[in-house]
């Protein structure tokens, strides 16, 4: 295990980013290429970690940690030659004749405060997109997986230059102390309450955040789904991982007519990913990540005895917690008040769609996900009148796997996107550049004082023209004929 990081380290890493010019294209080609390395030639040493830390299955350590993490890496590789280049844009008329164009520049040094629930996937991912942005980066991985923040400490950095990635270990004191320092940009994966603490930090700097939160993501089983293959998916993703995923289904929306099917189809799925042994014997099932949220999920647990439908046991000195269904669960219950991320499913029975609708609004308007089993229709019903930061049909979690799509929540459950290229523009400037002509012969005196009546009508009829004008090559050429006119009659009138 690495010993904590003191302040002088903490200082010196963020002064020494300070002064450092940004990272060159073919640089960032160099240190993407070594992080691949590192994941392929530590994957053993990570899985170790992963199973030390969070006592997780093989299985989804490499499909939900180290895959993804890759995949990150790579689609970086691949298309940050298109990332990086400027983009031509539409040049108006009142700016003719010159370009425009948005070229991405590097914000600087960057803050990536990754969490215990994936570990590798959360502080890779985030890192990828922002040395591919050219930024040089401070990594503070979770206190709560020592063997993995360990791995970064001690093997990662011999990947990579101190000069581009420092990684900070330690508790809540050392997040502290680094959230005290000048950041270009913070990147933060965790709860809200926390959320909220670096918002506050990163408030006195005026630095920019990104937020990764949680929240209740419901899920709506709308009528004539299949409830079967339903049951199946939303009790996988509180499966995965012992249920500590930010986008897992946090409770589950019934049409009453359904519940009764619903409940048994749930409790059929489980029985069948324990394959004939008990949970807790079970090779595929992980571990809560400490005692102390062992107890926290058992206290929920015991306050809902009553209405236990299935599961229920929980071993603090294991960090065992079986999947639990609860229900049905009434709208003040606790479990509905704050995200469980844990195995625990509170099921809620409603009379329709539309007060399936009302019911997620209220206990959470702006969740990270939201998971709606039904048809289009009533998917698009469900959507038109609802915020989330990500929406699945018919599905669970998926929609984390699919590369193109950005990934972000809104409102409590975080702000700003990460992945692929909307990763690298959240650690990205994307800097607008004019390029005018030096010529005097375009310098149109009706924009200098003394101001007139007849200066101002054709400098409106130029932005009016602009308006009207699309950046096509026949339009842009019309442009540079209006130009001309307008430098004539303006010339004409004013003598």
């Amino acid at each position: 295990m690495s010993q904590p990081s003191s302040p002088a380290d903490i200082t010196s890493a963020v002064e020494h980013f300070r002064s450092a010019p940004p990272i060159p294209v073919p640089h960032r080609y160099s240190v993407l290429k070594a992080i691949r390395s590192f994941l392929v030639e530590q994957n053993q040493s990570l899985l170790d970690a992963l199973s030390s830390d969070l006592g997780r299955a093989r299985y989804e350590s490499v499909i939900s940690d180290i895959e993804i993490a890759l995949s990150s890496t790579d689609e970086a590789i691949s298309h940050l030659n298109d990332w990086v280049r400027s983009r031509s844009v539409p040049t108006p008329l009142i700016a003719m004749p010159g370009s425009s164009r948005i070229k991405p520049y590097p914000k600087g040094t960057v803050l990536i405060i990754s969490p215990f629930n994936f570990p590798v996937q959360l502080a890779i991912c985030p890192l990828v997109s922002a040395i591919a942005a050219g930024n040089r980066c401070v990594l503070k991985p979770s206190e709560l997986t020592p063997a993995t923040s360990a791995l970064f400490a001690n093997s990662l950095v011999k990947y990579i230059s101190p000069s581009i990635l420092r990684v900070i270990v330690g508790g809540p004191e050392t997040s502290t102390l680094l959230l005290q320092q000048k950041f270009d940009h913070i990147f933060f994966t965790g709860s809200e309450r926390v959320g909220k603490i670096v918002l506050q930090a990163a408030a006195v700097h005026l630095t920019p955040v990104t937020l990764e939160l949680g929240g209740k993501s419901p899920v709506i089983m709308c009528q004539g789904s299949n409830i079967d293959l339903a049951a199946k998916r939303i009790m996988w993703s509180k499966w995965v991982n012992c249920g500590q995923t930010c986008i897992a289904c946090d409770y589950a929306i019934v049409i009453a007519p359904h519940y009764d099917q619903f409940i048994e189809a749930c409790s059929d799925a489980l029985s069948s990913f324990a394959a004939g042994s008990s949970v807790a014997e079970s090779p595929s099932y992980s571990r809560i990540v400490s005692q102390a949220h062992t107890m926290r999920l058992k206290g929920l647990i015991d306050l809902c005895s009553s209405s236990i439908i299935c599961g229920g046991d929980v071993d603090i000195e294991s960090r065992f917690c079986a999947p639990t269904i609860i229900g049905p669960v009434d709208i003040d219950s606790e479990l509905l008040k704050s995200e469980i991320f844990g195995p625990i499913l509170p099921v809620v029975k409603v009379s329709s769609i539309d007060e399936a609708i009302k019911l997620s609004n209220r206990v959470c308007s702006t969740p990270l996900a939201l998971y709606i089993f039904g048809s289009s229709d009533q998917a698009e019903q469900i959507i038109s009148q609802t915020q989330s930061g990500t929406v699945c049909v018919n599905d669970c979690v998926v929609q984390h796997a699919v590369p193109s799509f950005p990934f972000g929540g809104v409102g409590h459950s975080g702000m700003g996107q990460s992945h692929g290229i909307y990763g690298f523009r959240t650690f990205s400037h994307m800097r607008p550049i004019l390029e005018r002509s030096a010529n005097s012969i375009f310098d149109v005196s009706i924009r200098y004082p003394p101001y007139s009546e007849k200066s101002e009508k054709l400098l409106v009829m130029a932005m009016r023209c602009t308006r009207l004008t699309s950046s096509s090559l026949i339009a842009a050429a019309m442009m540079a004929i209006c130009v001309v006119i307008v430098a004539v009659v303006a010339g004409f009138m004013l003598k």
